[in-house]
This record gives structure tokens, C-alpha cells and sequence, in this order.
């Protein structure tokens, strides 16, 4: 049997928080789901289209979640001495900027109003291009 050290997994570590992060960009739809599956007969199938899609084991991310921890204190200006990050901690970290470059390509904001868009490629979401609203 193989076992992968999630610390030490760069790819899924990033492939995590991906998925994460695209979590957080659709919850909206989600609640909407929720309150749509109140009044309909088919409410176990709504909820289940709706439900966040995991592809890893829930390991991967416990260990992102300590990882923004982690940067959430960095961030504060909290010093650390060399000693006190190991390696599989400045991988994380270094997987978790990786993470949001590739989310920022797959889901860029739009020029007008900031909202994470559905396709890369995209440059303003439907109500700025409704509203003519000029890029910037």
C-alpha cells in the first residue's frame, strides 16, 4: 500500500485549495440550492448537484486550512526564525500561491464590478456588460 505524505504533496495541496477556493466562489448558488430544496420535490437531488466537490481525502484540506493559518499570522507581520518553518510548510505555502495563480486564470474578476467570473478568458460578468459599465 502507498501512502502519500499530504505535508509533502505540492500537487495536492494546490489541486486542494483549488477546489477550495471554487467552493467559495459558488456558495451563493449554493444557499440558493438550499432554499430552492425547501419546496421541491426532488430536494435530495438538488442538494446533491449542489454539494461542494471533493476530490481528495479530508487531510488535504485540514493541512490547507493550517497553512492559511499559518500565512494569516505571517501576513500580521509576526516574525518567525528560519527554525521555526519547516519545508513542508514553505511548500504549502508556496503551493497555496500557485493555487491562486491558477484560480485567477480559470476564474478571473471582472473589470467592472471585481466578481470572480465563470471562464477564464472572460472580462466582465453579465449585469457590467447589461449595465455598459466601462472597465476599470
Amino acid at each position: 500500500m502507498n501512502v502519500v505524505s499530504v505535508a509533502h504533496d505540492f500537487g495536492g495541496l494546490k489541486r486542494a485549495f483549488v477546489e477550495m477556493l471554487e467552493e467559495a466562489r459558488l456558495q451563493p448558488q449554493r444557499e440558493r440550492a438550499e432554499v430552492m430544496a425547501e419546496y421541491a420535490g426532488n430536494a435530495e437531488q438538488i442538494l446533491a448537484e449542489a454539494a461542494p466537490k471533493r476530490s481528495l481525502g479530508e487531510g488535504y484540506y485540514v493541512r490547507v486550512g493550517y497553512l492559511l493559518e499559518l500565512e494569516s499570522v505571517m501576513q500580521l507581520g509576526i516574525l518567525f526564525a528560519a527554525a521555526d518553518v519547516n519545508m513542508s510548510e514553505t511548500h504549502g505555502l508556496l503551493a497555496l500561491a500557485a493555487a491562486r495563480r491558477e484560480f485567477d486564470k480559470l476564474h478571473p474578476p471582472c473589470k467592472g464590478c471585481g466578481v470572480r467570473l465563470d471562464n477564464e478568458g472572460e472580462t466582465k460578468c453579465p449585469a457590467c456588460w447589461a449595465q455598459g459599465r466601462i472597465e476599470g
